[in-house]
């Protein structure tokens, strides 16, 4: 928007509950915000009602899996609700319900235009609005509290999935980096479980391999402060951690890529790589870290990708104004039909009867005949 609209002075964070990135994400946020005099609120999804005055602005983050929540506005008053849309493919009620719309990157403006097309909500701009904030220590700094200064330091994600093959991935990962040729400290994210944990360690000594072990919910948080690459299947706010750190991704195959992941990694310039594989994982690291430099641009990339100077956002959520009233119910109305879906009506019915056969009268004929027997009838006197 070109216009600047009513300042903001309270501004209410709502985030999922139990995501660690997500919680230094909006904590990052919040300190950029008050840098310029907002005092900024922060909620988890489904908090109940907490009796802090009407903010400004409720900036709802998107849930756990990524879908946008249906925003509460008891539990969290404003004036104006906005939510950052960060996966189109989810369901897309939620997005009638809010006053704005917001994306952080241009890939994922006309699928969101479509989703909330679709589910019937009053015509509205989506922008594009990167997030703000930075991190708090240099990466340096980091590497020298965890006793690696001077050294590449790359996270290896090997937490998988749970639709995958765990145990298989788990020791893929760890022959892979018995492969690697270049120097480099590497840190391995495992699953949370005490079997998990012994099962990195018996291959970590089986194969040779030298590493840190993080895991838990908040071992990525902890470590990626530190890191120049990361390689794994980050979730949409894993995403935005990397950026804030000016962490180089390199994304390994996953069956349900984040859909902004996709839009990233066929932006112009790239600042999302790929490997095809597991088994090119010691290959691909060997030629990723032989070059700090790009690393580093590539990291660079990824947040210039992602955020913004803060004053910019805060002009954008400034611009925002309350949807008309009634618009609730407007969002209640769903298309559907043939135009709906852009196709044709289909061709009236056909009856299939003898040559020469009188038609059968329709309902209404029947009813325009009665009527019209009736009227006679009382033109007559009653007479048959």
């Amino acid at each position: 928007m070109t216009r600047v609209g009513r300042p903001i002075t309270r501004m209410r964070l709502v985030l999922p509950a139990g995501r660690p990135a997500a919680e230094v994400v909006a904590a990052r946020l919040a300190d950029a915000f008050a840098v310029h005099g907002v005092q900024v609120r922060q909620q988890l999804h489904g908090a109940p009602p907490d009796g802090a005055p009407r903010a400004d602005v409720a900036f709802w983050l998107p849930d756990a899996d990524g879908a946008t929540p249906t925003p509460d506005v008891r539990a969290a008053p404003a004036r104006v609700h906005v939510a950052l849309v960060v996966d189109p493919t989810t369901p897309p009620r939620p997005l009638a319900r809010y006053d704005a719309l917001l994306v952080p990157h241009e890939a994922l403006l006309a699928p969101v235009e479509a989703a909330l097309k679709k589910a019937g909500g009053r015509e509205r701009g989506v922008q594009v609005a990167r997030l703000a904030g930075d991190a708090t220590a240099a990466r340096d700094a980091e590497k020298a509290l965890h006793g690696v200064a001077g050294r590449t330091v790359v996270v290896v994600d090997a937490r998988g999935t749970n639709d995958g093959d765990r145990e298989g991935d788990l020791e893929r990962t760890v022959v892979q980096l018995a492969l690697k040729a270049q120097p480099c400290a590497v840190v391995l994210l495992a699953p949370h479980d005490e079997r998990s944990r012994a099962r990195v360690r018996s291959l970590a000594d089986t194969h040779g391999v030298d590493a840190f072990l993080a895991s838990g919910p908040d071992g990525l948080a902890q470590s990626i402060a530190a890191a120049d690459l990361y390689l794994g299947r980050p979730a949409w706010d894993e995403l935005l951690l990397l950026a804030l750190h000016r962490t180089a991704l390199t994304m390994l195959p996953h069956d349900r890529r984040v859909a902004l992941l996709a839009g990233l990694s066929s932006a112009p310039g790239r600042p999302v790589d790929e490997l095809l594989g597991l088994l090119q994982l010691a290959a691909g690291l060997d030629r990723m870290v032989v070059d700090p430099g790009a690393l580093s641009a590539r990291g660079l990339a990824l947040r210039e990708a992602l955020y913004q100077p803060e004053r910019a956002l805060l002009d954008q959520l400034a611009a925002v104004e309350p949807l008309p009233q009634g618009a609730a119910a407007h969002a209640a109305w769903e298309a559907i039909g043939p135009h709906a879906r852009g196709s044709a009506p289909p061709p009236g019915s056909v009856e299939a009867r003898e040559p020469g056969a009188a038609a059968e009268p329709t309902r209404a004929q029947r009813i325009e005949d009665a009527l019209s027997a009736l009227k006679a009838k009382i033109a007559t006197g009653g007479q048959a």
